[in-house]
């Protein structure tokens, strides 16, 4: 079934999650994870010689471990990471903090491990752009509504099936989000900032216009403060698509 999707997936976990009931079944069914790992005695047993010599060590370094939790039916690789934070490795022995992986060492290093794992504060980042922008409502229950976000209905609604009605919410969102990204990424290649989904909303999709009729032609008259906006953006979606036009000079039938 993974690779119905792609040749390897990988999840960033919570250190709150890697337990046997999550990591068994990841692990039989070929996905790989790097989770955040709580400390405990048994591990800072395991760590202890490592921080010993890394007191005084400048640059982040990464140590492999090996550590099996009473729950677990077996060992599992765990890295041992010691941050670059020297204002804040001033005690006995530095900072640190463990990931645990099914990913072997010959395939993952410690150091690009580490990173991968890094990349999870950019998704939830990106996941709270997305609340931020749409403030997606989704229903928990399959009560009759009086109110939709704060709104008063005309008469009271019941969905006939709430999860699906949620999973259709959820994966138009989701893809507004998708066209709302990419769009910032095209203003970006301008060497502007990226935008946020909520900014480039702001600037661009709520942007006041006139929409002026001269025979055949439509042409929409953008405010002159978002005018240049605009431009650049209509600029790259033409690079990206350029616009073919008709490919008869009557597209369409003449009708009856």
């Amino acid at each position: 079934e993974v690779a119905a999707w792609a040749a390897q997936v990988w999840l960033r976990i919570d250190a709150g999650f890697p337990a046997p009931e999550l990591l068994d079944p990841l692990e039989a069914e070929g996905f790989r994870y790097v989770a955040r790992l709580k400390s405990n005695p048994a591990l800072e047993r395991a760590a202890r010689q490592h921080l010993e010599s890394c007191v005084s060590a400048d640059g982040e370094q990464t140590f492999e471990l090996s550590y099996r939790a009473a729950s677990w039916s077996e060992a599992r690789r765990v890295v041992l990471v010691v941050p670059n934070h020297r204002e804040e490795q001033k005690g006995l022995f530095p900072n640190h903090f463990f990931l645990v992986s099914n990913a072997p060492a010959s395939e993952v290093d410690g150091p690009s491990l580490l990173a991968r794992y890094r990349k999870r504060g950019e998704a939830e980042k990106d996941f709270g752009d997305w609340n931020q922008a749409l403030d997606l409502s989704l229903s928990s229950t399959p009560r009759t509504k009086t109110h939709y976000r704060g709104r008063v209905l005309h008469e009271a609604f019941s969905e006939p099936d709430s999860f699906a009605a949620n999973e259709a919410r959820l994966l138009l969102s989701l893809l507004a989000a998708n066209l709302m990204h990419a769009g910032a990424a095209l203003l970006e290649r301008e060497s502007i900032n990226r935008l946020s989904r909520v900014r480039f909303r702001q600037l661009i999709l709520k942007s006041a216009a006139r929409v002026l009729l001269s025979g055949h032609r439509i042409t929409v008259v953008i405010e002159a403060s978002r005018a240049r906006l605009w431009s650049r953006f209509t600029a790259e979606m033409d690079r990206l698509h350029p616009a073919r036009g008709s490919p008869r000079h009557q597209a369409l039938p003449t009708p009856v």
